[in-house]
């Protein structure tokens, strides 16, 4: 019997397909056909795409670029506010029309507790006069003068005095615009805080105390410009500070220790003078003062025994211990 070559061919290839699958599920090779599946259509992965670079984006040629504020030098003096620029300028224009009083001349000074002296200016010095008079010589500080002689005698203070007034009068018209109501008051603002009613005193309390809350924070500022100065003339001057009310009055009480006491009356004046001032300004900053003259500065030694400073009438009126 002749068998048909294409059965033949066909049987063949069933069995090679019968070993291929069997291979493929059991035996020792199991999987092969699987894998070479997979190795010949293994793609490699595209790699990951690396991260563009971001360039720094510049502004626009017509919007400013925001620079860091400066740093701020402790070594530079504090700002100074408009109203002691004001101060400043009023005093030079003033001081600029004075005539300074002319040493070996005769004067015939009129003093505050109504007498009159009469005698060759024999000596000019900051906060002080001397006199020749028939049996030596007088010593004058400025204080003993009537201050309608300051214009002749002391230039400085009659310009300062002058230049008190017109910073006066601005407080003056803005307390009068502060005290009247808006018509539609921001409940968000916090009020001004008004000063209180005038009161009289008679002397200074210098005993120690705690400064008020309110004028804390004044206070700590005139302590760091105190700082200021130390740096700057590298002597300390003050052992304590602290701060009552009287009234519109502000007092500010300093302890000051032999730095201060030892230096001559000149030094001793100009001193308690430029601290009065500053004292002054801030104190007007904080709204906390009316009028430059209700900002009062007590000088004390540790004994608290009252050394110089303000007149108990008048804080502008300063004067220092002989």
């Amino acid at each position: 019997m002749r068998i048909n070559p294409i059965f033949l061919i066909l049987c063949v290839f069933a069995l090679i397909s019968a070993v291929f699958l069997l291979s493929e599920v059991r035996g020792p090779f199991k999987g092969w056909a699987t894998d070479v599946y997979h190795a010949a259509n293994y793609e490699e992965p595209a790699p990951a795409p690396e991260p563009e670079e971001k360039l720094p984006e510049e502004p626009p040629p017509d919007e400013p670029v925001d620079e860091p504020p400066p740093e701020t030098d402790p070594n530079d003096p504090p700002p100074m506010s408009e109203l002691e620029l004001l101060y400043n300028d009023e005093y030079t224009k003033a001081f600029a029309t004075m005539t300074p009083p002319t040493l070996g001349e005769q004067y015939s000074i009129k003093l505050r507790n109504k007498m009159t002296v009469e005698g060759r200016l024999f000596e000019v010095a900051t906060g002080r006069i001397k006199l020749q008079v028939k049996y030596g010589t007088m010593f004058i500080p400025v204080d003993n003068v009537h201050p309608t002689e300051y214009a002749r005698l002391f230039p400085e203070q009659a310009a300062k005095l002058m230049a008190v007034k017109v910073v006066n009068e601005i407080l003056k018209q803005r307390a009068a615009i502060a005290s009247v109501p808006d018509d539609e008051p921001d409940g968000a603002t916090e009020p001004i805080r008004r000063p209180p009613p005038a009161t009289a005193r008679a002397k200074y309390d210098p005993s120690s105390a705690a400064t008020p809350e309110h004028l804390i924070k004044t206070v700590k500022m005139y302590g760091q410009w105190l700082e200021f100065q130390k740096r700057r003339v590298g002597v300390q001057f003050v052992d304590q500070i602290y701060a009552k009310e009287a009234g519109r009055n502000v007092e500010l009480y300093m302890v000051m220790n032999e730095g201060y006491t030892v230096q001559d009356y000149d030094v001793r004046f100009s001193l308690a003078d430029a601290l009065w001032k500053s004292w002054s300004f801030r104190c007007q900053g904080a709204g906390l003062i009316r009028s430059m003259s209700n900002a009062h500065l007590i000088l004390i030694d540790d004994k608290f025994k009252i050394v110089g400073g303000s007149s108990v009438h008048d804080g502008a009126d300063v004067w220092v211990e002989k």
